[in-house]
């Protein structure tokens, strides 16, 4: 409920309650010598903050499509098979999220596997939600989570990060097997020298 008894020693109040936007609004009343009129005054503020909470409601819904791409996948959450040396390879949740008047974007990971696919989109979802400031309640949210399935059979390559340190690890890989390489040749410059001045020594 909206209007809730809030209670300070011996001074009572109506306080008036809600959210959108990921923010809380408050605001009180106090109880003087007419409970019916402090009530009534509380209603006045919470139907102002109803009007308020209303619009921001509908302007979320008619920019929805800002939260999804064409194959109804949602913007910024991929599904993707992490791979890093020494570890098993393991399914993630990824999260990049742009955000208005943020200039980087935000950046998280879930695993599929520690959490279970259905519990790790929720938060997945609910991480989207909460930095766009979404309420929990909305319609946005609701289709938010009904693209789940668009996620279900999803084979993704790895994003630029993970191939970037691939290509790290592989471009180490080939620098020490060149190191290798260039020494088994300089041993193999050094035998045959030795091996053709010998020759000339025992006049062969």
């Amino acid at each position: 409920m909206a209007i809730t008894l809030f209670v300070d020693g011996d001074r009572k109040y109506f306080r008036v309650t809600r959210a959108w936007g990921g923010k809380e609004y408050q605001d009180y009343v106090r109880i003087k010598r007419s409970e019916s009129k402090a009530y009534a005054e509380a209603q006045e503020i919470d139907n102002k903050l109803k009007v308020r909470q209303a619009a921001y409601q509908l302007r979320q819904q008619k920019s929805v499509s800002r939260f999804f791409h064409a194959n109804g996948k949602v913007v910024g959450l991929s599904k993707v098979l992490s791979k890093r040396k020494g570890r098993k390879d393991r399914w993630e949740f990824k999260l990049r999220v742009n955000l208005p008047n943020e200039p980087k974007p935000r950046f998280t990971a879930i695993g599929i596997n520690k959490y279970g696919f259905d519990q790790a989109f929720q938060l997945a979802i609910d991480k989207i939600c909460e930095w766009h400031g979404i309420d929990k309640h909305s319609e946005i949210r609701k289709l938010l989570i009904d693209a789940k399935k668009q996620y279900e059979n999803d084979l993704s390559v790895p994003d630029a990060e993970e191939i970037q340190e691939s290509t790290a690890v592989l471009d180490s890989e080939n620098v020490s097997l060149l190191d290798f390489e260039k020494g088994l040749t300089k041993e193999r410059e050094n035998f045959l020298e030795k091996f053709s001045d010998s020759r000339v020594i025992n006049g062969r």
